[in-house]
């Protein structure tokens, strides 16, 4: 709400940067990290049509990136004066992004990779409120083991800029690994707002650094209802739901390096009736695999590589279309099929 505040008072204050000598906005252009986003700059007005000239300007060519990513640099260094007099062309069209209708304007930002749809409420007034009415996709990945607390932390941010978009299409998180309860009240918090505040459609946790099967995340009994949710990944947790799942809008449904019962698998299987997808991912503790579901066409099962020799997964499935068995347990695959 802050950041969208100072955005809402630099545009009713008037462009403050144009207003500097050219010899300060040369230098601020020359701080910028490529070329590329130097010549950018030509189309923000008038006045800045023509100062990317006066920058210098770096191309670099590296035989290593092999013969296709050279010859399309050596390209662009013939054709800068050609792209300078399209930009010089859509300059003086205006423009004609900002004229399209709103639909369209926001679909083509749904495009954009989502921190890059946030930055276009800087364009103009106009374009202030865009980003919010664009579904939003975020990703947390950390890989830095030791910095959970800045991982956490960096999560935070980015969902407090995020509340005021009008949807979250879906939600990923990846923290470094799961060590006990250091991370439980802040993973709860964050199934918690996908869950009832963000209502996202698409929800993945997973672990960068597996702990399996020594540490795993209790899977809250909370998040065992949710009639929005449509694809759910899940890795290192431990599923154990103590009353009915109600995932009624569920449609795929990954489990990876996990401990779970015969029951209750029968109960999340139960409890997801338009499930077409089912993926168990070195998922231990199922010896009879039975699905029922009409809807549930594509499994998708990896043994896990620790199991003994002995250990054998028998699969009841009348009504798969498409069968995927991977892994093996030392020279050959533990799967037993009845009915497939």
């Amino acid at each position: 709400m802050e950041r969208q505040k100072k955005v809402m008072m630099a545009a009713e204050g008037g462009d403050r940067l144009s207003n500097l000598p050219e010899s300060i906005l040369l230098y601020i252009l020359s701080l910028l990290p490529n070329s590329k986003q130097v010549v950018q700059t030509s189309v923000l007005s008038s006045q800045w049509r023509f100062l990317w000239k006066s920058v210098p300007v770096s191309i670099e060519f590296d035989f290593s990136d092999g013969p296709k990513a050279y010859r399309e640099k050596h390209i662009l260094a013939y054709t800068l004066p050609k792209l300078h007099r399209q930009i010089m062309a859509a300059a003086r069209e205006g423009d004609r992004l900002s004229n399209l209708p709103e639909s369209i304007r926001i679909h083509i930002l749904s495009k954009l990779p989502s921190k890059q749809v946030v930055q276009t409420s800087v364009l103009s007034s106009q374009w202030v409120s865009h980003w919010k009415s664009v579904p939003a996709s975020l990703k947390f990945e950390s890989t830095d083991d030791e910095d959970v607390s800045g991982f956490v932390r960096s999560v935070y941010r980015e969902l407090f800029y995020w509340e005021s978009c009008d949807k979250i299409k879906s939600f990923s998180i990846c923290p470094s690994t799961y060590s006990g309860h250091v991370m439980d009240s802040d993973l709860y918090f964050w199934l918690h707002f996908s869950t009832y505040i963000a209502k996202v459609e698409e929800f993945s946790l997973k672990f960068c650094v597996k702990a399996f099967p020594e540490i795993v995340y209790d899977f809250p009994e909370f998040a065992y209802t949710n009639t929005v949710l449509r694809n759910l990944v899940l890795q290192n947790c431990e599923l154990k739901p103590f009353g009915d799942v109600k995932w009624s809008n569920l449609v795929s449904l990954s489990i990876g390096d996990a401990e779970i019962k015969e029951d209750a698998l029968e109960k999340i299987l139960s409890g997801s009736p338009n499930l077409e997808c089912l993926e168990l991912d070195k998922v231990v503790g199922i010896r009879l695999l039975k699905i029922s579901s009409v809807k549930l066409r594509k499994l998708i099962v990896t043994m896990y590589e620790r199991l003994d020799e002995f250990y054998c997964i028998e699969i009841d499935a009348p009504y798969i279309r498409q069968l995927e068995l991977k892994g093996s347990c030392y020279n050959e695959m533990h799967f037993q099929l009845r009915n497939v």
